[in-house]
This record gives C-alpha cells, structure tokens and sequence, in this order.
C-alpha cells in the first residue's frame, strides 16, 4: 500500500478562502480519489469532489463501488503534475469545453506552484489563481454558472 499523503500546506487556508457549500464542486489536482477524500475528511472543508469514488448498494443490495468517468482533462493535468511524457499535448478547446461541461466545476484546486508546468497551464488557461497559500493554487467562480476556460 501506498503511504498516507500529508495534508498540502495551504490546503485549509485556500479551501477556508473559498468558502464553498457543501454541494459546490471542486476537483483536486492531481486527482488522486482516495488522497483527495482523506484530505477532505482530514481537514473538514466543505465542497462536493468531482472524481473520487464512494460505496453504494447495488441494485441487489450487495455494496459497489461506485465512481465517475476519469475525463480526458484529469488525465492530461495528472500527466503534467507528475512530469510524464504524454502531458506534452494539451485536451483541445473543445475537449476541455466538455471536461469543465460535465464537472459542472465552482472551484479547481491544484496543489502545485505557479511556476510550474502545471502552475502555467492552469494560469494560462484560467487566469491567475484566485487564491495561492503554501503550495495550493486554487480558481474559485463566483455567480451563476460554472468555471470556464478564458
């Protein structure tokens, strides 16, 4: 098993500045389902997290997990958080179009700085961070609607 990743420095104090309900969604970068949902829990912060998994029962009663489709977008920002050769292409307009469609995002957090490649990527497609504290950048959408690329 994997070791239990720390709580991102800034991670509370960026969520707090938020100051997201509890069924606004956000997704984390990376997006690692079972560090962002310890995170979460771990920290008490507020906000619904796109991509991660939980357990129901399946219509026979037996429990399943139950997650949503990893999208193109997470992939690629996974890729570039992590330095891997397949971030070299971005998802085109139209694909990050639909990824931000089907999140239905109010916040993206990624824990990065703004220098980096995923820092850039962020910024550049995003405009600058409505927040940045320790190593967490997050973009908060105020207002009716959803994030969106600029």
């Amino acid at each position: 098993t994997a070791p239990v990743r720390a709580i991102p420095r800034g991670f509370v104090s960026a969520f707090s500045m938020m100051k997201l309900s509890p069924d606004e969604r956000v997704v984390i970068i990376p997006l690692l389902p079972s560090a962002d949902m310890r995170w979460q829990a771990d920290s008490n912060v507020t906000g619904a997290l796109v991509g991660c998994y939980g357990i129901a029962p399946e219509p026979s009663g037996k429990a399943a997990i139950c997650h949503t489709q990893r999208r193109p977008t997470a992939a690629y920002l996974n890729a570039l958080e992590q330095g891997q050769p397949r971030a070299k292409k971005p998802p085109s307009a139209a694909q990050l179009r639909a990824d931000l469609g089907y999140w239905r995002l109010t916040a993206l957090v990624a824990v990065t700085s703004r220098d980096s490649a995923l820092g850039t990527y962020l910024t550049r497609t995003f405009g600058p961070p409505t927040i940045q504290r320790g190593s967490v950048l997050a973009w908060r959408h105020y207002g009716p609607g959803y994030l969106t690329a600029r």
